[in-house]
């Protein structure tokens, strides 16, 4: 599968951005916006995460909130991590770059992040 070799630890960020802008294309945001909002649900009812389709083909390292938008770390580094932001329907908390986080593209409910340390 594509996202087992590009996520690995020898993966660069470009790969990973290109990575993850390739499967937001391929899924559809709405696709993802509705996955996400059930993993986040499982985090706010403390239990495990439960990864569904097709967020489980990231291969996710872990996932928290950012106010009430979903962030799915896909790798971390000494420098700090990367993966897929995701926007809730319900959230009028939109991402802003600034504070070691940057996203791509800007204006979109699902889009590649890095977070640095």
């Amino acid at each position: 599968m594509l996202f087992a070799v590009v996520f690995g630890a020898a993966a660069s960020d470009v790969d990973i951005q290109q990575s993850v802008q390739a499967f937001i294309r391929r899924e559809g945001v709405r696709k993802i916006v509705s996955a996400a909002e059930q993993v986040t649900r499982s985090i706010a009812d403390g239990g495990k995460i439960v990864w569904v389709a097709p967020l489980d083909q990231l291969r996710p390292r872990r996932a928290y909130c950012d106010r009430v938008n979903l962030v799915i770390v896909i790798r971390e580094d000494t420098d700090g991590e990367h993966g897929l932001y995701v926007v809730l329907p319900h959230s009028s908390h939109l991402p802003v770059a600034g504070d070691g986080w940057t996203f791509e593209p800007k204006d979109s409910q699902a889009c590649f992040y890095t977070r640095k340390k």
